[in-house]
C-alpha cells in the first residue's frame, strides 16, 4: 500500500475553490444591488415587502457563510499543499544526506562539477 499527494493538484483545487468564492461574492453583490426598492416604488409589493426583505436577508446571510467556508477551504488546501511540498523536500534531503557523495566525472554539462547533495 502506498500513499502519495500531488501538491500541484491541491493547489489547483484551491484555485477552483477560490473561483467559487469569487462567484458567491458576485452573487451576494448582485442581490444587494438588484433587490432594494424605495418604499414609494413598492406599490402593491408593499404588503409582501417584509417577507421579501426577510428572504433577501437570509440569502445574504447564507452567501456570506458560503464565502467564509470557501475561503477557509481554499486556505486549508493551500496549507496542505505547502506542507506536503516542503515535508517531502525535507524528507528527501535528509535521506540524500545519508548517502556518500558520488563523483560523476565527465557526466555533467559544460564541465560543471555535480552537486554533492541535491537538497540542503
Amino acid at each position: 500500500m502506498s500513499f502519495s499527494v500531488e501538491p500541484g493538484a491541491l493547489e489547483r483545487a484551491a484555485s477552483r475553490v477560490n473561483d467559487a468564492s469569487i462567484d458567491a461574492q458576485a452573487a451576494k453583490a448582485y442581490i444587494l444591488k438588484h433587490t432594494d426598492m424605495p418604499w414609494y416604488g413598492q406599490g402593491l409589493l408593499n404588503e409582501a415587502w417584509p417577507a421579501h426583505q426577510k428572504l433577501i436577508d437570509e440569502m445574504n446571510k447564507r452567501l456570506g457563510h458560503l464565502v467564509q467556508l470557501l475561503e477557509q477551504s481554499r486556505d486549508a488546501l493551500q496549507r496542505t499543499a505547502y506542507f506536503y511540498r516542503h515535508t517531502d523536500a525535507r524528507s528527501a534531503g535528509r535521506l540524500d544526506a545519508t548517502y556518500p557523495a558520488v563523483d560523476r566525472g565527465e557526466d555533467t554539462m559544460a564541465g560543471e562539477r555535480p552537486p554533492k547533495r541535491y537538497f540542503p
